[in-house]
């Protein structure tokens, strides 16, 4: 309700001409996608509602805000929870796999990391979600229809409402608070895997973790609880892989134990005295630094 609450509120005030105004609008528009990435992620577990079409509508509308086609998401995010722990087999984490970086990949990763420029949450989507080519080369056949529907159709949605709305009003109502979310996005997401030693199956036929194993490959944050609140306790990441289908706004109320939890600022500052190139592509084993 409150993504909703806070989506409308930002669309009605970036069209204010006070300066102020505008940028409060963007700032509720940044939490709001934030939210609606989450409540994506909680749709696509089916953990939202107890409801099937309740929790598909839900995703949908969603992935609209997210940037996210949902069924391409869904599937993709199935087959992490499957082979996390797999660097090279899980795709949201493949492209991480340690390899030597051409010069304008390293210039491009360390500027980013260290400008809080948000190049990872976009080249994640990209790559994950919507490159079919990639995509279609991880997934299994029998899923391949239906990412291929689902990246046109929200594709298709995009451009049409770009045509009825205007550029320059998507460029001002929805870009600035998209780039913000995105910002935020950044290490929310990195905090969740990266850095964290993991194996290399290197073609090899290789066994999925059990849930009850994939906390060693998580990491958690510790938020402000308001903060946790506002993301249906998100940040709870260990638990998460150890129970996906507990819904997220009850993983606070679990008592698990989550040993690479962190505070989010001891993190944030650690890892970003890391180069990026370094911080991505390599982990505590190979540094020393645990984060």
């Amino acid at each position: 309700m409150s993504a909703s609450t806070f989506t409308a509120v930002a669309f009605y005030l970036s069209v204010n001409e006070s300066h102020l105004i505008y940028a409060v609008s963007q700032v509720l528009l940044a939490l709001s996608l934030l939210q609606w990435i989450i409540i994506l992620h909680e749709a696509g577990h089916e953990t939202l509602f107890r409801s099937r079409i309740a929790n598909l509508l839900s995703g949908h509308i969603a992935g609209t805000f997210a940037l996210l086609p949902y069924h391409s998401w869904k599937i993709v995010h199935q087959r992490h929870h499957v082979w996390i722990g797999w660097q090279d087999k899980d795709s949201t984490t493949a492209d991480l796999v340690p390899r030597k970086l051409k010069l304008f990949e390293k210039l491009a990763i360390n500027f980013a990391w260290r400008s809080y420029f948000p190049l990872f949450s976009i080249v994640y989507r990209i790559k994950n979600y919507w490159y079919l080519p990639r995509m279609l080369g991880y997934i299994e056949k029998e899923n391949h229809s239906t990412a291929i529907f689902s990246v046109l159709f929200f594709l298709v949605f995009y451009i049409f409402l770009i045509y009825i709305t205007g550029v320059n009003l998507i460029a001002t109502s929805f870009l600035p608070g998209v780039f913000i979310s995105f910002a935020i996005q950044d290490p929310i997401i990195l905090s969740q895997h990266t850095h964290i030693p993991q194996k290399l199956a290197r073609n090899q036929t290789v066994k999925p973790f059990p849930h009850s194993e994939q906390g060693q490959f998580s990491r958690s944050l510790i938020l402000p609880n308001w903060f946790s609140f506002l993301i249906l306790h998100f940040d709870y990441h260990e638990r998460h892989h150890l129970h996906p289908n507990v819904p997220g706004y009850y993983l606070h109320k679990l008592d698990v134990e989550q040993p690479n939890a962190v505070h989010w600022l001891t993190w944030l500052r650690g890892a970003k005295k890391l180069k990026g190139e370094v911080f991505l592509f390599r982990n505590q084993h190979d540094t020393g630094f645990n984060l």
